[in-house]
């Protein structure tokens, strides 16, 4: 994937990484294995069906927004597209 993840979906909570692929943009921002996407361009990631359609959706664009969770703390990343 563009992005360099590898992700597992966690039905009802988002997309969790399972690895990040060194040197990858994810990477380069901090992404670790565990982190769990919920959103990308403010679209649900709750599914794997919901995340694909987010990324076909946000194929037009430059960048993407990631609502990310880590532990208890969620934060907003943009990564180049």
């Amino acid at each position: 994937e563009r992005l360099g993840l590898r992700l597992k979906p966690m039905p009802g909570v988002g997309m969790v990484i399972g690895a990040v692929r060194p040197g990858s943009v994810s990477a380069q921002v901090g992404l670790r294995a565990g982190d769990v996407i919920r959103k990308l361009n403010n679209r649900s990631t709750s599914s794997l069906n919901e995340y694909r359609e987010a990324v076909i959706q946000a194929r037009a664009s430059r960048s993407v927004l990631l609502l990310v969770v880590r532990g208890q703390r969620g934060y907003y990343l943009t990564l180049p597209f």
